[in-house]
């Protein structure tokens, strides 16, 4: 790859020069101190890159993982990191990785949380009190509850995302991968980021590239065959119980659209079901003749009871990860409650309302 840079008042173009890390102990520093690089945003919407990193944390029974993320929704990252000269990068270090994520399987929180403070000596903090400090650094609202609750689930089911970071990316380790990927509806998924640096006189560049499963929108639009094969195992049962609320009068017009789930409430778009997430499509502050404001003061009160939800009520159309994580079945029993109070009501579907 040949990169040029000048600067923005013009100038000749100068040519930069690849920088080799001189150690995996680079690699894995440069994202310590940024997660933001990672570009997960590359693999499909609203897959969220971790906001914070443990480093050379201590797994009893096994070693010391390179890095292990943490986001904001209680997501768990495991990061290997490996140079392309190091012979362990084709087959060992997939080996490792899924070692690190098994021996963090159905560890307790409460275990995960000690693993944490002690690799980065946090001393009397806790993986909460960093979380919030971090997240207060954004202005973002954010609970602890529903983040310990995910953190919990993700441990339990072994619900991780396992990152291989290289500074070059060999075909063999590209087939590994997308074989893995390929393998049924695993809820642990496997990617490589593959990170080359450069540098001019004044200038240190970083290219980040990811490869990993998407799920890009299928020819023609969403069918209820796909999106059952897409989905998550928590939005697969969620989608059944929508659907049988189709038999609802009211609820009859909901279809789905090119890449997910709407569902309707008579011509209104309440919300689309996408195969690993849902995104709120009516806000707080909506009102017709069918859906008062009373109604749906009733309505969000319920949905803010499940807990991904009650993470969002600062945002006016809130969108979350519908998967084993960050579901269970109160929450999904909570949430088809919530659209039953909107026929359950007198007023629900009465033009004199």
């Amino acid at each position: 790859m040949q990169i040029l840079v000048r600067k923005r008042d013009g100038g000749k173009w100068a040519r930069v020069k690849e920088q080799k890390f001189q150690s995996e102990a680079m690699l894995q520093d440069i994202l310590y101190q940024s997660p933001d690089i990672i570009p997960i945003e590359k693999l499909g919407e609203h897959h969220i890159r971790p906001r914070l990193f443990v480093k050379e944390a201590g797994l009893p029974g096994s070693g010391n993982t390179d890095l292990i993320g943490i986001d904001e929704n209680g997501g768990i990252t495991v990061v290997e990191c490996k140079l392309a000269t190091n012979t362990d990068i084709r087959r060992k270090v997939i080996g490792q990785v899924f070692e690190y994520a098994a021996y963090l399987w159905q560890m307790s929180y409460e275990d995960f949380d000690a693993v944490c403070s002690k690799a980065e000596r946090w001393g009397d903090s806790s993986l909460v009190a960093v979380m919030r400090k971090e997240m207060e650094k954004t202005g973002e609202e954010w609970s602890e509850e529903p983040f310990k609750a995910s953190v919990a689930a993700a441990l339990k089911k072994g619900d991780f995302r396992l990152i291989i970071a290289v500074d070059a990316l060999n075909d063999e380790l590209r087939r590994i991968i997308q074989f893995l990927n390929s393998r049924g509806d695993n809820h642990t998924q496997i990617y490589a980021l593959e990170l080359q640096q450069f540098e001019s006189e004044e200038l240190q560049l970083l290219v980040p590239e990811m490869l990993g499963p998407t799920i890009p929108p299928p020819p023609g639009g969403m069918d209820e065959e796909t999106f059952l094969a897409q989905s998550s195992h928590m939005c697969r049962q969620l989608y059944l119980r929508l659907k049988e609320l189709t038999q609802v009068s009211e609820f009859s017009r909901s279809s789905f659209s090119r890449r997910g789930f709407v569902f309707r409430y008579r011509a209104v778009n309440l919300f689309v079901l996408f195969p690993n997430y849902l995104s709120m499509w009516i806000g707080r502050d909506y009102s017709d003749d069918y859906l008062t404001r009373e109604i749906l003061r009733e309505f969000w009160q319920e949905m803010f009871e499940v807990r991904t939800l009650k993470a969002k009520q600062d945002k006016k159309n809130p969108e979350v990860h519908v998967n084993d994580s960050t579901w269970d079945q109160d929450d999904l029993n909570r949430f088809v409650d919530a659209l039953r109070l909107l026929v359950s009501r007198p007023e629900a579907g009465s033009e004199t309302a």
